[in-house]
């Protein structure tokens, strides 16, 4: 499946010149985006506070207010808006919430739970129950805890909008990194955050779509065993309600290609056909040899090692590949006596990748080299270099440019 970008294109609304809404998460107000339930003046929770239900459900009582929900009359965003409070409410039985019943008597009007700030089952029912007598909503957004999808396939059920995949033995409790903290259910911020590491991927739902879910995000969680190391988990995004939906696990819906699945390789094909070693001698061109070049590569990211072996470990030639994750960056060092230690990040690809190497020898350092590496197949190459001269007007530089794979500019 082709990706692209999830963010969808409201040109009939009115737009804030501020950061864009974070799913949930964010430091700023969200802008105000019609036919949705996200409004300017909607207080977001802090990271470190969305572990808590009784936080996350008073985010969402407060959805209901303002312009987005009128007694007596029920668009699909009031009704989506619902859905989700209903099923943020739920979350919250049997936890002590005073806040939250403060919070929904300022939006709905007086309201006392059964048990002293404590949500029950029956406060759940009675909050159905004014859903659909004074709100007018549908039943598939009022009755969250049965499954019923109105004519344009949209649904509150529980277990169709639930933010997280439910919890198994391999993965008990989600949660994924956002680039400052771990949160426990999937934001924009965590998707930038994961496509940045190679472990997410975004894209357009196609035939899977329905009145609010037209695109999809797949991570790799942070807390999952190693049964699921490769897995990714995928969600659907409500634009009308700003939410992650899980949708299920990539190894099942196959959405796109599992990761760790590309393959990395030292050497390329010579103009004769033949495998040749691309760790070379900056200065002459020439490969070096496979029996003292040790290399190490890990993911630079987390620095998780990849690889730690001499290259005749590979095969006698240092050309047999291996397999890293595609679309993600690793950090390739590379030792021989006699020359200077390398060490440079390398992209993996999304479809495998050549390492390219040229190491400087240490008895022939000169005060600058600069080493360009390239495919075999270049679409377009420039360099523009820049030298001092001496105070007497005299040339300081010499250059020497040798073609191989590798080209070399000495100083």
């Amino acid at each position: 499946m082709r990706t692209g970008y999830l963010f969808p294109l409201l040109l009939v609304c009115r737009l804030y010149h501020i950061q864009a809404w974070q799913a949930w998460l964010g430091a700023s107000a969200l802008p105000s985006t019609c036919g949705t339930s996200l409004v300017e003046t909607l207080s977001l929770p802090a990271p470190s506070s969305a572990w808590d239900p009784c936080v996350v459900a008073q985010v969402s009582v407060a959805k209901l207010g303002g312009e987005v929900c009128v007694r007596g009359s029920c668009s699909l965003t009031c009704a989506a808006a619902w859905g989700s409070f209903l099923r943020d409410f739920n979350a919250t039985i049997s936890h002590q919430c005073l806040a939250l019943q403060a919070s929904i008597s300022g939006v709905l009007g007086s309201f006392t739970m059964s048990s002293a700030g404590r949500p029950s089952a029956a406060d759940l029912e009675r909050m159905m129950s004014i859903c659909m007598s004074e709100f007018a909503c549908p039943s598939q957004h009022c009755l969250v805890d049965r499954l019923a999808r109105g004519s344009d396939g949209t649904t509150s059920y529980i277990d169709y909008i639930r933010l997280t995949p439910p919890p198994s033995p391999r993965c008990p409790r989600f949660s994924l990194s956002d680039g400052n903290t771990e949160v426990p259910f999937l934001t924009w911020n965590a998707v930038m955050e994961s496509k940045r590491l190679g472990r997410g991927f975004t894209g357009g739902l196609n035939s899977a779509s329905d009145a609010e879910h037209v695109s999809w995000a797949c991570v790799v969680p942070s807390n999952c065993t190693s049964g699921l190391i490769n897995d990714l988990t995928c969600f659907k995004y409500s634009s009308i309600r700003g939410e992650f939906h899980f949708w299920g696990w990539n190894s099942a819906l196959s959405v796109i290609s599992p990761l760790n699945e590309v393959s990395l390789s030292f050497c390329a094909l010579n103009i004769s056909g033949v495998s040749s070693l691309l760790v070379k001698n900056a200065f002459t061109g020439q490969p070096l040899s496979p029996y003292e070049t040790s290399a190490n590569v890990s993911y630079l990211s987390s620095s998780e090692p990849l690889l730690s072996i001499f290259l005749w470990a590979l095969d006698p030639t240092g050309c047999r590949s291996f397999t890293a994750r595609g679309n993600t960056d690793v950090l390739v060092q590379l030792h021989f006596s006699g020359f200077h230690p390398y060490s440079r990040p390398h992209y993996t690809g999304r479809d495998g990748s050549r390492i390219f190497a040229g190491l400087v020898p240490l008895q022939q350092a000169p005060s600058l080299a600069l080493t360009l590496e390239w495919g075999s197949q270049p679409a377009n190459l420039d360099l523009f270099l820049s030298l001092p001269a001496l105070q007497d007007g005299h040339g300081l530089f010499s250059c020497r440019l040798l073609v191989n794979a590798s080209t070399s500019w000495i100083a």
